[in-house]
This record gives structure tokens, C-alpha cells and sequence, in this order.
């Protein structure tokens, strides 16, 4: 009786010593974001350049215009982020900068421009699937590369 006693625990234990070497074993894989372009001392990550696809493909389907090949779409994108990189590392290197004031005085001029007001054109924005932030610093760029294009 005691031998079978002994067995059982011994069947018991290794199913249990089996179940935790399964649940260890089977760790789970989680994509990381991935460098797309070394610019200098930046990187463009494969998130930006979606990103910013999401962004373009929206502005084409919103003009009607027929959508381009995907890899020469995607090879474009990837030059402006490029450009746009360089471009803005180099107004970073000659102290180009753009106040708080002056942002938002150029995103209440793009929604009166829209015939809107400011919590009309945040709506609008959420409306389009685009973050009120990354909007903002989007333009806060757009401002500053204007800037050194025109020194």
C-alpha cells in the first residue's frame, strides 16, 4: 500500500514539475519597433514611417486620387522622414526654435482657416484618427524647418 502511495505522489509531482517546465518554456514573443534609417545621430523607426503612411494614404483616399504602389509609397515616405530628419537636426544646430505662443497662434489659424474653432478642429482631428499632440508637434516641426528654409 505504501508503495503505491509512493508512486502516486511520484506520477503527481512529475505532472506538476511538467506543467511549470510548459508554462516556462513557452515564453511570449512581442515585437519591438525596429530602425528603419540611421540619420546622423537619429534614427527613423519602422513606427514613424507607418505612421506616417497612415497619415499619407488618409490624405490620398480624402483626395480621391488613385492610390500609388505601396513599396515605391513606402520609399517615399521614408525620403521625407529622411529629409525632414536632416533638416530638422540642422535647425537644432543653429538654435532654430518655436514658442508655445507662436504654435498656437499658427493652429488657431489653420482651424479658422477650416472655418472652425479650436475644440471644432481638435474634434475634427479625432475624428480623422489623429492625435491632437503629435498634430501639434507636427506643425511645431513644420514651422521650424519653414525657418531655416528661409534664413
Amino acid at each position: 500500500m505504501r508503495t503505491k502511495h509512493i508512486l502516486l505522489m511520484a506520477l503527481i509531482m512529475g505532472l506538476f514539475v511538467q506543467t511549470a517546465q510548459a508554462s516556462v518554456a513557452q515564453p511570449r514573443v512581442i515585437p519591438l519597433d525596429h530602425i528603419v534609417a540611421v540619420v546622423n545621430d537619429g534614427v527613423i523607426l519602422n513606427s514613424e514611417l507607418n505612421e506616417y503612411l497612415k497619415t499619407v494614404i488618409n490624405q490620398l483616399r480624402g483626395q480621391n486620387t488613385a492610390m500609388p504602389d505601396m513599396s515605391a509609397l513606402a520609399k517615399q515616405a521614408l525620403d521625407r522622414l529622411i529629409l525632414r530628419s536632416l533638416q530638422l537636426q540642422r535647425a537644432n544646430k543653429t538654435g532654430i526654435q518655436v514658442d508655445d505662443a507662436t504654435l498656437n497662434r499658427s493652429i488657431q489659424c489653420i482651424a479658422r482657416k477650416n472655418a472652425m474653432n479650436l475644440q471644432q478642429f481638435r474634434n475634427a482631428l479625432l475624428a480623422d484618427n489623429m492625435d491632437y499632440e503629435s498634430f501639434r508637434e507636427d506643425i511645431r516641426k513644420e514651422i521650424i524647418i519653414s525657418r531655416l528654409q528661409n534664413r
